[in-house]
């Protein structure tokens, strides 16, 4: 997943090609089966990947598709929060916008 976060950092056309292919789809896929296996391995990878993307994915209208089929990422959201809150400030400082931003969404979406 580092390798595919390196590539999204290059530049802009980059982003956009990964949101095209599903990039970000797929990161929420990976968050989601984490939650579901307990398992926090890769986590901050996977946040880091879809903020990166976030932007492009709102651009692209992409995100409010994910907020529509997927309302439980807010849980998933808030999990990892609960875990990392006291000991990774890292994993929180990718969690927050990501949170706030999924808000957003979500409120559009009602």
């Amino acid at each position: 997943m580092e390798k595919i976060r390196e590539v999204g950092k290059q530049n802009e056309r980059n982003r956009t090609c990964m949101v095209e292919v599903g990039v970000t789809k797929t990161m929420v896929m990976v968050i989601k089966k984490k939650f579901k296996e307990g398992n926090t391995n890769g986590l901050e990878e996977a946040l880091k990947i879809l903020r990166l993307l976030w932007n492009e994915a709102m651009i692209n209208n992409r995100v409010k598709l994910l907020g529509r089929k997927n309302m439980d990422f807010l849980n998933l959201l808030t999990w990892i929060l609960k875990i990392y809150i006291d000991n990774n400030f890292e994993i929180v400082n990718e969690l927050t916008p990501l949170l706030k931003l999924t808000i957003d969404v979500v409120i559009q979406t009602f």
